[in-house]
This record gives C-alpha cells, structure tokens and sequence, in this order.
C-alpha cells in the first residue's frame, strides 16, 4: 500500500539528519520497487550518496507494531549460521499520524518466488518449496519464553493450548464479522478444541516468520533457481514452529497440491501429534485467508469464497 509522496520525502529527510545514517546522504530512491506492494506498508529501493543500494520500509499507522516486529525479528535471525535476511541499517519514527515508522535495510538479491512460478516446471516448483520448508528449521531455532508478540500489540501466552485458543477465538470473531456461517464457526472451534492434545506437544515458543508465501522468498535469477532468503518479518511472532509449515502449505495447496506432502517430509513433520498440530493451524490460516478475503474482495472473490467454504467444512 503506498505512503503520499510528501510523507516518503519526510523520511528521506529523515535519513540524512540521523546520526545513523547521515555520514552517508544525501538519500533518495533510486526507481527501484517490489512487483507488488504488501498490505502494512510501502517499500521503496533507495541509495545512498555513493549509489549503494539499500531498501527503505515505510509502515501505515494501522500496522503498528510492525516496525518493531520486524527490526527484532530480523536483528535475531542475523545471528542463525545459513540464513539470509536484510540486515537493518537504520530505523525510526516520522512525524506523520498516517505512518507507524520506518526501516532501511540492506537489498538482498534475488527476485520474489512469486515472480518465477511461470518459469517453472513442476519439479523445480517442488524442489523451492522443499528448500523453503528446510529453511525455516533455521528460522525456528531462535528460542522465545513465551507465546505471543515479539514487540507488544497484543497478550502473551504461557503455553500453546492458550496461545491457539485465543487466536482461535480472535480468527472466528473475523470470520463471524465478514458474513462466516454460524455453523462453519460452531464447526471450527469444535475441531480445534478436539486438537489440543496435539497442541498440548508443543515444545517451548520459537521465532516464527508469520507470513511464508512466495511474496515473502527471494529466490536466484538462474534457469534452476535456489532460496536466497527471507523478507516482511512485520508478523513475526514467539509460536509453535508448525504454524510456519501450516501456512507454507496453505499457499502452496492454491498451486501445486500435490507438493504438501513433500512440505511436511522436507522440514520433518513426522509424528501423528506434529501432523495434528500442522491441521489446527492449517484450519486457522484458512479461516483467516477467508476472512481477509471477504474484507478486500479481490477479482473472483465470490468463488473463493465459496472454494474456501467448501474446504472448511471438510475439514472441520
């Protein structure tokens, strides 16, 4: 989503008057801009007065505390061995009630997932989101103590029973508020509530990437391209690492069904409770995906909406 002109300028402005990043202004945005621009901000490639590049996040105000999130998030993971995310270079505040705050970080190379799914065939396809899925093993080796936020906006939660309950609850107010059937939300909380002795496995909260989807993977240029790494941690939260893999195969169920075995064997989902734990929060990213839906009302929205229906009832 994009932030007015006068407000980016302000941040630029920003950007040479910071003691962090002053010695190397003047900045200004070098033309370069992601395929597409997510839904909690607006990213812009910018450079500095000897041309290097760098990326500049800057965050609406509804997302807030997506700022914080990330800049923590991605200070944690820059210490996992093998994992390439943006390093932060600088961030902070503007004086504008329509931004939360903004982020300039390294540019990482490579091009979005998203943007190569036509050049592929079906067994690169699988072979990205394999490495994907092994990948986020590194993502979900940075340990938290409890359940919840990484930067506040929200409760925090001391075991992963509490913590799916009351997302739960919160997924099927949104669900109920955008026109979700009263049966499909009886249906759902039952289903969960018969998964929380799987749920109750869980082991201690880990660093979740919160949104991994092939808008959010970077990926070589190369005929057989490889992962480069992660980007948008702005919902990055302490949760059972199995969330991770229940969206990662929530997004690749809508183009190549086939590959969600292959998901769960290439991070190691093995036991029956690991499996019911990745349904339970397959069941909630769907329902969220429904939701989200049902509010912006993309081109086919109706037959997604009905897609989506159909699935939740054969699963719940």
């Amino acid at each position: 989503m994009a932030v007015a002109p006068v407000v980016l300028r302000r941040v630029l402005d920003d950007l040479d008057a910071s003691p962090a990043t002053r010695d190397h202004g003047p900045w200004s945005a070098d033309g370069w801009a992601p395929g597409v621009q997510g839904a909690v901000g607006h990213v812009v490639g910018v450079a500095d007065a000897s041309g290097a590049a760098a990326v500049l996040k800057v965050y609406l105000a509804a997302a807030s505390p997506g700022c914080a999130t990330e800049v923590r998030a991605l200070a944690l993971l820059a210490e996992v061995p093998g994992l390439l995310v943006p390093r932060v270079l600088a961030h902070g505040a503007v004086a504008d009630p329509s931004v939360a705050g903004w982020l300039l970080m390294t540019r990482l190379p490579g091009v979005r997932w998203a943007d190569r799914r036509r050049d592929l065939d079906a067994g690169g396809t699988t072979r990205l989101g394999e490495e994907v899925a092994r990948l986020l093993r590194r993502v979900h080796q940075v340990p938290g103590a409890t359940f919840g936020p990484l930067a506040g906006g929200g409760g925090v939660w001391p075991t992963a029973v509490e913590h799916l309950a009351a997302e739960t609850a919160l997924a099927l107010e949104g669900f109920a508020a955008t026109g979700g059937s009263e049966h499909l939300v009886r249906a759902v909380a039952r289903r969960m509530k018969a998964l929380e002795p799987a749920i109750a496995t869980t082991g201690p909260p880990v660093l979740r990437h919160g949104d991994v989807t092939d808008a959010n993977v970077l990926v070589t240029e190369a005929r057989h391209p490889a992962v480069v790494g992660f980007v948008d941690l702005e919902r990055a939260s302490w949760s059972d690492p199995l969330a991770d893999v229940a969206q990662l195969r929530t997004h690749v169920r809508s183009h190549t069904p086939d590959d969600l075995p292959t998901i769960s064997a290439a991070y190691g989902v093995t036991t029956d409770a690991e499996h019911e734990r990745v349904t339970a929060h397959e069941l909630l990213h769907t329902v969220r995906e429904r939701t989200w839906i049902a509010f912006d009302r993309p081109h086919g929205w109706r037959a997604s909406l009905d897609r989506l229906d159909a699935l939740l009832a054969a699963s719940a």
